[in-house]
Order: C-alpha cells, then sequence, then structure tokens
C-alpha cells in the first residue's frame, strides 16, 4: 500500500476521477542543461477529500504516436490527500540534481519523453495492443496534456495542444493544477521545472507577463469600463509600501483597481477540507471612506467569513456568524497575510499576524467553494490597488478551534463539535441540553446519571408508593422507573418488598411490616411445646415457646407423658404391656388379667391368693375352680 500523505483507510477514501489533474510534466530529464535528472509527471488531487488512484495506469505516446505501448499501473491503495501533489519519476540521464522524492518510481521500463512534444495521460484501466487511437480513450479518462506537437489534446476534436516545454522548461496547469476547462492550450503553460511531491503544499504565485485570469482566476466587474474596474499583474511595490509577507520588494502581484463607485472581484475555485488551512499574501494601499477592500471565503451560497477594511475605520473587521467585529489588526499599507483554518461543521480560525479569532461561517454554511479578493471602489489612484499572491493550501492536520484539547472529527474520542468547548467526549450530558451530544458518544437523548442541573428524585424500587429518603438527580417532570418526584411521609422500612410498607397489616412473621418500628406487634402469642415425636403431644414439663405462630416440632399442649414415642400420648389404646400408654398416670388400667394360684400343678387354681397380670406366672392358672388346692 502506497498512502500518500498519510494512511487512510479504503473506506475513507473518495475515487473522484474528475479530481485529479495531471499538474505538471516534464520530458527533459538528463538531457544536455537540464535541470533534473530524470523526467517527471506531477498530479493534483483539486478536491476535499482523499482520492484512491490505485489501478489507475499513466500512459504516453508520441506526438503523432498510438497509446498502449507505454503504460505504468499505479500499485493499489495509493491515494492522494486533499490539495496534496504526488510526484512520478520516469526515465532519466546523467545531467542535473536529483528530483524531490518522488512518490512513485517507474524503475522497470520506464517511461522516456520527449522533451518538447508528446502526450501524456492518466486513465482507469489499462488499455491491451500498442495500436490504439486517441478517440479509445475517452471512456477510461482522468485527465491529459498534449504538449508541443502533441495530436492528443483534451477536446480533440477542436483542442490545442499546451506550449512546448525544452530540457529546461515544463508543462505547468494553470492556477497550480486546479484550473482544468478541457483545453490544454488555454490551461497550461511554461515554465523552469519545479516538481512537487506528496509533502508540497498547494500555492501558485502571480507570474510575470500573464495577468490573473491568465492565471485561474475568475475577475467580475461592475462596469466594461475598464478605466474604473478591473485587474493586471504587476509589481506590489508600486502602492509605495511593502509587498505582502512572502514576497520580496517589487514581486510580481495580482492587482485590481476600481474606482468611480465601482468594484472588482477576482474568484477562484477551492473546496479546502476539514483541517486545512488557506493563506493569501493581501496588500491593500490608500482607501476612500466608505469604500472597501478585503479578501473572504465564500460558500456554494455567499460570503462565509470576509477579512477586510472600510476607508475611515482604524481597525480590519471581520464579518462571519456573529456580524461584523473589529479586529486588533489596525491599518497598514504593508501587506498582510490572512490565513483561514477550516475547522468542522462551519468553523474556522482566522490568523493575521499575532491576532487570532475563531467563529462560524456566516449563512449557516459548513463548507468553502472559493476564496475571492475585492477591491470595492477604492479610489482613482495607483496607490489605491490591491494586490495579492502567494495562494497556498496546507496539508490536513488536526484541528482543535474550541481548544478544549480534542481534535475535531467523528471517531471515537474525537470532538463531534469543535466550535464549543463543552461539547468533548467525557463531558457532562445535561438536562438542559437533551438533543446535544454533549459527549460525543453519537447520542443525543441521554443524560448522565445524576446530572448536576437535576433535580431530587426518591427510590421506590418497590413501587409500592413509599419512598426513601435517599434516590438520585433526574431531570425535572420526567418519569424514571423505581423512582419517585416526592418523598414520601412516612417513609418505607423496606424498598425491597411492596408488602412491607406504612400500613400494611402486620403479619406473623417477624417483620416490621408496618413500618411502625416493631415487627409482629397485635399478634396473638401462643406457647407452644416440643414435640420431639411428632404425635401431636408436647412433652410434659418441657419449657415452651412463645410465638404467633407454631413452629415446627412444637404442640400447643404439654400432656405427652413420653415424648420419644409417639405410640405414648394422651387418647392412646392402653396395651397390657406395664407402661402408661395413654398417658392417665396408670399402667394396664382394664387390661389386665385375674390370674390363681396352682400349688398342687392340677391346671385348677384356687380361688384364694388372685393376681392381676398380663400373663400367668408360673404356678398360676387362669381359673379359680380348684376346692382343694
Amino acid at each position: 500500500m502506497l498512502a500518500v500523505g498519510g494512511a487512510l483507510g479504503a473506506a475513507g477514501v473518495a475515487e473522484a476521477q474528475s479530481a485529479v489533474r495531471i499538474s505538471q510534466v516534464y520530458g527533459g530529464g538528463g538531457n544536455a542543461s537540464a535541470p533534473y535528472t530524470h523526467d517527471f509527471v506531477e498530479l493534483f488531487n483539486a478536491s476535499s477529500s482523499p482520492v484512491n488512484i490505485g489501478g489507475w495506469v499513466l500512459t504516453y505516446a508520441s506526438a503523432t504516436g498510438s497509446w498502449g505501448g507505454l503504460q505504468f499501473s499505479i500499485p493499489s491503495d495509493t491515494v492522494i490527500q486533499p490539495y496534496r501533489y504526488f510526484l512520478i519519476r520516469l526515465a532519466g540521464g546523467a545531467t542535473g540534481s536529483a528530483l524531490p522524492t518522488p512518490d512513485l518510481v517507474m524503475a522497470s521500463n520506464p517511461i522516456n519523453m520527449s522533451g518538447t512534444t508528446g502526450n501524456i495521460a492518466l486513465i482507469t484501466a489499462s488499455q491491451s495492443g500498442s495500436n490504439n487511437a486517441c478517440a479509445s480513450l475517452s471512456s477510461i479518462l482522468v485527465d491529459k496534456i498534449a504538449f508541443g506537437t502533441g495530436n492528443c489534446p483534451e477536446n480533440a476534436n477542436s483542442g490545442t495542444a499546451a506550449p512546448a516545454p525544452s530540457n529546461t522548461t515544463a508543462v505547468f496547469r494553470r492556477g497550480g493544477g486546479v484550473i482544468d476547462t478541457n483545453s490544454n492550450s488555454a490551461d497550461c503553460f511554461v515554465a523552469a521545472p519545479s516538481p512537487r511531491n506528496s509533502s508540497s503544499n498547494f500555492t501558485f504565485a502571480a507570474r510575470s507577463g500573464s495577468t490573473p485570469t491568465g492565471d485561474g482566476w475568475t475577475v467580475t466587474a461592475s462596469t466594461s469600463n475598464t478605466a474604473q474596474a478591473g485587474s493586471f499583474t504587476g509589481s506590489s511595490a508600486d502602492n509605495g509600501q511593502t509587498p505582502p509577507s512572502g514576497a520580496g520588494a517589487g514581486t510580481i502581484a495580482w492587482g485590481l483597481y476600481a474606482n468611480s463607485s465601482q468594484n472588482v472581484n477576482a474568484t477562484f475555485a477551492i473546496t479546502p477540507a476539514m483541517g486545512q488551512t488557506v493563506a493569501i499574501d493581501f496588500d491593500n494601499g490608500q482607501i476612500d471612506n466608505g469604500s472597501a477592500v478585503g479578501v473572504e471565503l465564500r460558500s456554494a451560497s455567499g460570503a462565509a467569513v470576509t477579512f477586510g477594511f472600510t476607508g475611515g475605520q482604524s481597525s480590519y473587521q471581520v464579518t462571519d456568524s456573529a456580524g461584523t467585529i473589529a479586529s486588533s489588526v489596525g491599518y497598514t499599507e504593508g501587506g498582510l497575510r490572512v490565513s483561514f483554518t477550516i475547522g468542522q461543521s462551519g468553523g474556522y480560525k482566522l490568523t493575521v499576524g499575532s491576532y487570532t479569532r475563531t467563529g462560524l461561517f456566516a449563512g449557516g454554511a459548513t463548507s468553502i467553494a472559493s476564496i475571492r479578493v475585492f477591491n470595492t471602489n477604492a479610489g482613482s489612484n495607483a496607490n489605491k490597488n490591491v494586490y495579492f499572491n502567494n495562494l497556498a493550501i496546507s496539508a490536513v492536520a488536526a484541528v482543535d478551534l474550541d481548544g478544549d484539547g480534542y481534535s475535531a472529527g467523528s471517531a471515537a474520542g474525537q470532538d463531534c463539535n469543535d466550535n464549543d468547548s463543552a461539547i468533548k467526549p467525557g463531558a457532562a450530558e445535561l438536562c438542559a441540553t437533551v438533543g446535544v451530544d454533549n459527549d460525543c458518544d453519537g447520542s443525543t437523548s441521554d443524560v448522565d446519571s445524576d446530572p448536576a442541573d437535576g433535580v431530587q428524585y426518591y427510590a421506590d424500587a418497590d413501587n409500592d408508593t413509599y419512598t426513601l429518603s435517599t434516590g438520585a438527580l433526574f431531570c425535572s417532570g420526567t418519569t424514571n422507573a423505581g423512582y419517585l418526584a416526592a418523598q414520601s411521609s412516612p417513609l418505607d422500612c423496606n424498598d425491597a418488598n411492596a408488602g412491607i410498607r406504612p400500613g400494611a397489616p402486620e403479619l406473623c412473621d417477624s417483620l416490621d411490616n408496618d413500618c411502625d418500628g416493631t415487627a409482629d406487634e397485635d399478634i396473638t402469642f401462643v406457647n407452644y411445646y416440643p414435640d420431639t415425636d411428632g404425635d401431636g403431644f408436647g412433652a410434659a414439663g418441657s419449657t415452651p415457646t412463645s410465638a404467633c405462630s407454631q413452629p415446627a416440632g412444637t404442640s400447643s399442649n404439654n400432656t405427652d407423658c413420653n415424648d420419644s414415642n409417639n405410640a405414648i400420648k394422651p387418647g392412646a389404646t392402653e396395651v397390657c404391656d406395664t407402661v402408661d400408654n395413654d398417658c392417665d398416670a396408670s399402667v394396664d388400667e382394664g387390661v389386665t388379667t385375674t390370674f390363681y394360684p396352682d400349688t398342687d400343678g392340677d391346671g385348677y387354681g384356687a380361688a384364694a391368693g388372685s393376681v392381676q397380670a398380663c400373663s400367668a406366672a408360673t404356678g398360676y392358672v387362669a381359673n379359680g375352680t380348684d376346692c382343694n388346692d
């Protein structure tokens, strides 16, 4: 993977063919007097989104040649970041200096371009065969430049080629690579080669002998009378002051003049991404009272943010969503570097010297479509002209306009609103801001537990309408499961059991059912005695237990004379066993037999001397009829 300008996943790449242009072509590398050892082709992404050019093909044809024979396939997942260049090194020789670090090297059988004439194209897929006509490119074309006498320019039926370069010059696309009207001759010019790679910021400046329109600016005036309003390219020292920062004294710059109640604007289409900084040198001369000059970023519907000066004021002013605000930048004819950093959701940061301002674009704008320099009737003298130069767009960088320590973005841990320092990951979700994602977790309806601006609610977890004296903070007027807005009186003494609450019936359960501080009051208590043998009769003489309900293994009476034998109890059947079976304090009553002594052993007992027993003892019989024993 070759990710230019920073790693980027495929999901974040915009496949925008129309955004990529061939911005510079040099074919004199290594030739006599060449400043560089290698030929190169430079690409440019003129959009606000990364573009994945993986799988695209760079292809070359001689001035009158066919297509398909010289092709170079770009590796997959090769990405050009917004407003960045991409340098591809081709064939070379011995003369000249090394190129800046190329982003891609065609090492095997590199394309060897002519230094003066030819055709170069960027297409989305390779061609089969080596004898293809110019028209074969149409369905797969991204961009192409014919130079010198190249026979395959854009708009091949009516277009013309770019000017011929040489061993010491390259073909440039105007506007730093932005301008593409599908006319190679109109869109391109020739100058000393200046190869730019992915580390190079987008920048371009006025060219000697050109004009603002010739360099890609769209100039509009309120009048066709060129004596009253118009544009030019000239020395920015003409206003009698130091030219803009970054341009030496007398440096060529673009200029605007307007007088006689007329105005003139120069506009350049740009679509910078969040995190990029747009900068331009701006130099005004004197300004008639009530007239205005300045520079502004514009959305598709109008001015988004303006930095300018109105004659008669003491300082430059900023106009954005908050209206017009005086800056701390005092009037100067010495030139200023004006920079706008693009923030999130219409936020921006303006920097002019030591002055900074963060704000929101006017009109609810969230994106930029152009930059405009204007001169509204500044005056008729040459020292009242407006000069501008060195338009630049930086690489995408992390941006934290609200200074809350979190960079803007939609990923986890990033600031979802970089225009409000109170909104950031980890911020409190408050009742007053329901509908706002304060903590950047993706939800606009959640509120933190115990929000700082909440009101006290009281716990009623068992939903018996009686609360505890404690609870939690919730948003006023909301319904919250397990909580009530008003504290009950009296309070619940057990919030885990709806059967326990003030006024509940007292039960025999050792609990304070009615929350009066006493358990089992107003309940009848009974003495219960141990019933170890489980015969329903408690042990006589045992110690009772007083309870409102019968404990297991007890009886409400204590009449059992033997609590270890469930056959012995009151009412049991008395059996002849020498035991008090029915617990009446008598043994074997009513169940014994009369036995008589049988001294002579004849089986008949004497009537006298009988005994009661369960069975006959030795020498006793069950009759007493012996008259002589």
